[in-house]
Order: structure tokens, then C-alpha cells, then sequence
């Protein structure tokens, strides 16, 4: 199945789990149904051509960056020297680097461990953590659409 085709089955499940049992306003609808499509694209990143592969891959840079910036000017805004933009280059590459070899060389077969529900519930609890309940419920939401509608639900 394509990329789009997941996106649309997740945003309008979320949409219709979000309208028909709880009690969100329009955008805040609208906000968890794109959540939801955009984490129904997260089982496929074991693919190196996929959609979610290529916005992380360009999200892992971004944050790469941002981060060896922050770290390099202690948490805050400055103009680094030399020495801090040589720091902040080699931080920076070395987390790219990093991302990329697990990418390369330690990503799983495709629809291997990504499209388990292991891994759905891990990505749902990390995004419980990080913006609570109903995002986690937006992004199971989209996860689980995608194994389903790959019919590649499997424990682990």
C-alpha cells in the first residue's frame, strides 16, 4: 500500500475515534488526525525509499544541528567562536553519522519488527511521555491502521 493511502486511513480513523468519543474542538481534531497520518507512516521506515525515511532523515539533521548549536552555546542563544563551531560541526556529525549507520546497518527487514505491535505500543508510550494521551491515542491510532491495513500484525 502507498504512503498516502496509510495517511488517509489514519486520519480519518483518529478523526472518527476523537469525534465519536471524546469531546475536542475542530482544530484540536484536526491536529491529532494529521498526528495520526503521519505516525501511520512511522512502520515503514525500514524502507530506504519511503516517505517517513525521508522527512526523518532530514528531521534527524535538523535536530542534529539545533542540538550542537544549543549544547555548543550552553543551552541558549550566542554567536560561537571557532573553536565552538568546530565543536558544534563535529556533534553534529557525529549524531548524523550515528543515525545513519543504524539506518544502514541495523534497521530491520521490512515489515519486521516495525510492523509489530511491540513496536506500536513502544510508539505510542513514547508519545504518551512526550505530549500525552491523546496524541499517544492519535499516533496507536495511525500506527495500528498501517499494520492492518498491511494484514502484518504480529506480536514481535
Amino acid at each position: 500500500m502507498q504512503w498516502k493511502s496509510h495517511a488517509i486511513i489514519a486520519f480519518v480513523s483518529a478523526i472518527a475515534v476523537f469525534y465519536f468519543l471524546t469531546d475536542v474542538d475542530l482544530i484540536r481534531l484536526i491536529l491529532l488526525g494529521i498526528f495520526a497520518a503521519m505516525s501511520a507512516l512511522i512502520p515503514d521506515m525500514d524502507l530506504p525509499q519511503s516517505k517517513a525515511r525521508s522527512v526523518s532523515d532530514m528531521i534527524v539533521v535538523a535536530i542534529a544541528v539545533v542540538f550542537s548549536y544549543l549544547s555548543s552555546c550552553n543551552w541558549g542563544f550566542c554567536i560561537p567562536g571557532i573553536n565552538q563551531i568546530e565543536k558544534t560541526a563535529f556533534l553534529a556529525l557525529v549524531i548524523i553519522g550515528i543515525y545513519f549507520i543504524a539506518m544502514m546497518f541495523i534497521m530491520p527487514r521490512h515489515r519486521g519488527f516495525t510492523h509489530s505491535l511491540v513496536s506500536c505500543l513502544g510508539f505510542s508510550v513514547l508519545v504518551f511521555l512526550a505530549a500525552g494521551i491523546q496524541f499517544a491515542i492519535a499516533g496507536l491510532v495511525g500506527y495500528l491502521t498501517h499494520l492492518i491495513a498491511d494484514r502484518e500484525v504480529k506480536l514481535l
